[in-house]
């Protein structure tokens, strides 16, 4: 993950639920990260199928046509997935930051 994404935050307990928060940010962050990687490893079983497509398009008669409906129905599968994938990885993201942003607006307060 790129430096500019890292989550600053304190782990002193304020007694306001802060322990708690963090655990949940880092809760969120897995599921984050996880849903990412994922999605990466669809998006190269999606660069497979588009090979094997490719060759059939370029090259008829080299693949039979079973494989090439094979490589185009995992093609679709794949996809349909990556999208989901990238849905559910930006939701998991959402989450994670407002909940950062919503404890770093509490710490604010309670500094005040």
């Amino acid at each position: 993950m790129p430096v500019g994404n890292l989550i600053a935050f304190s782990v002193s307990d304020t007694g306001s639920g802060a322990r708690e928060r963090l655990r949940q940010i880092l809760r969120y962050q897995l599921a984050y990260e996880t849903m990412e990687r994922i999605r990466e490893g669809l998006i190269g079983l999606l660069a497979v199928c588009s090979g094997l497509l490719w060759l059939a398009a370029a090259w008829p008669a080299l693949l039979s046509q079973a494989v090439v409906r094979a490589a185009l129905v995992a093609w679709i599968m794949v996809f349909a997935a990556a999208v989901v994938a990238l849905v559910v990885e930006r939701r998991w993201r959402r989450l994670q930051q407002r909940l950062a942003q919503e404890s770093l607006a509490r710490r604010k307060d309670d500094l005040q």
